[in-house]
């Protein structure tokens, strides 16, 4: 039984100690040990065993996904609705930073280095997205205040992560950017902060203002993650 902390992290509320036959069955009972009973014996028995802030307000969790999905489902509605010269292809391909990475049509593995690609955008900057179904928020590209809006001939664009156990199901978007247009500040300090996303509802509603632009070409990817 897991929970999730203030990292939105999993973290283990309680073992399996006995129940009906087929655990976690709809209308079937099941006893758990509770964990925190045996904090002080467990950190005892294993020193340097990793802990976890408290969890998250249930009421707050949900406020918080909503203002981060809210504006990713804005986007994707957009995505839908444009004409498919202004989609921009995605693709995963497994490998980080490699030119060369292998494409994939099969689920990534969980912590799994991959590489989002988009062809054809020519000279124009991109933003590339991950959001992940716990509302979590990584900015794949620009990561520094050397990367360029494409690589060296213009043609693609390139965002990479690691796959994670909740991305699955979640959303990779990339929005071309006005060559004339500065980053918006949140751009800027993500890419600063190495893709961390220090605001993800106020990030992705600055995202989500610039696919909305009639200018804007958009693309997006379902990643699956295997368990």
């Amino acid at each position: 039984l897991v929970m999730f902390d203030q990292q939105r992290c999993p973290y283990v509320v309680g073992l399996t100690s006995y129940g009906d036959n087929e655990c976690g069955r709809q209308g079937a009972y099941g006893v758990y040990t509770r964990i925190s009973a045996y904090a002080e014996w467990l950190r005892r028995l294993v020193p340097g065993i990793e802990q976890t802030d408290a969890p998250l307000d249930r009421q707050q969790t949900e406020a918080a996904y909503r203002s981060v999905w809210e504006p990713v489902e804005r986007i994707e509605a957009r995505w839908r609705t444009m004409p498919v010269a202004g989609r921009i292809p995605l693709a995963i391909c497994v490998g980080e930073n490699s030119v060369a990475c292998t494409s994939t049509g099969q689920p990534l593995g969980e912590g799994q280095a991959y590489t989002v690609t988009a062809d054809g955008i020519g000279n124009a900057a991109a933003i590339v997205v991950a959001v992940t179904t716990r509302g979590r928020v990584q900015q794949l590209h620009p990561v520094s205040d050397r990367d360029p809006g494409s690589d060296g001939a213009g043609q693609a664009a390139r965002g990479t992560g690691t796959a994670r156990w909740d991305l699955d199901g979640g959303r990779i978007v990339l929005v071309q950017l006005d060559d004339d247009s500065p980053l918006p500040a949140e751009i800027v300090d993500a890419r600063d902060r190495g893709g961390d996303v220090r605001d993800p509802a106020g990030y992705m509603g600055a995202v989500a203002a610039i696919a909305a632009t009639r200018a804007a070409r958009i693309g997006l990817l379902v990643p699956a993650v295997k368990q």
